[in-house]
């Protein structure tokens, strides 16, 4: 963990990726991710509580798949995969340390990583924490990375490890 001026930046130790979805970005993950969990709610929903489910949050549409459908896959990547189950727990835990952090309920959390089953689970952590996400596209210079950290005003950021260096450099700045 490193200090950027009073704000925890951690970094996703796990070797960088060649990712084979590169050009999928996170609005196309969270697309599919909905897609998917419709098709679960379709199988064990009748209409009338299907047309209600569309209303619930993110992170209540995880636990509701994880209850359904615990052991199925809920993602894929290169040879790894999470079940529903594996994804709830992971989340939760990530969920619970980001509120154990003292942050207010209006801070957000942002995160620059690529495509991976890491930013899955930031992504429904933080979901399930009920702060706001940030998501930062990788493929962003360090200016605009650095125009989006300062306008966001995230309390917490999450990376993966090649892009701590440039977020180091920046920290004076943020």
């Amino acid at each position: 963990m490193r200090q950027l001026n009073g704000r925890a930046m951690y970094v996703n130790n796990t070797r960088p990726l060649n990712i084979f979805f590169e050009r999928i970005l996170l609005k196309d993950i969270v697309r599919k991710c909905m897609q998917l969990f419709r098709r679960l709610e379709e199988r064990v929903m009748t209409t009338s509580s299907l047309n209600a489910s569309s209303q619930l949050l993110v992170g209540e549409l995880l636990k509701r798949a994880t209850h359904r459908s615990a052991f199925m896959d809920a993602f894929k990547y290169e040879t790894e995969a999470r079940t529903f189950q594996e994804l709830d727990q992971r989340a939760s835990h990530l969920a619970a340390w980001l509120m154990a952090r003292g942050l207010k309920r209006e801070d957000k959390v942002g995160f620059i990583m690529k495509n991976s089953l890491a930013i899955v689970e930031v992504f429904f952590g933080v979901a399930l924490s009920g702060y706001a996400g940030v998501p930062v596209n990788f493929r962003l210079g360090a200016m605009e990375l650095e125009y989006i950290l300062n306008d966001s005003d995230c309390a917490i950021l999450f990376i993966d490890e090649e892009y701590a260096d440039i977020v180091w450099e920046m920290k004076e700045r943020l």
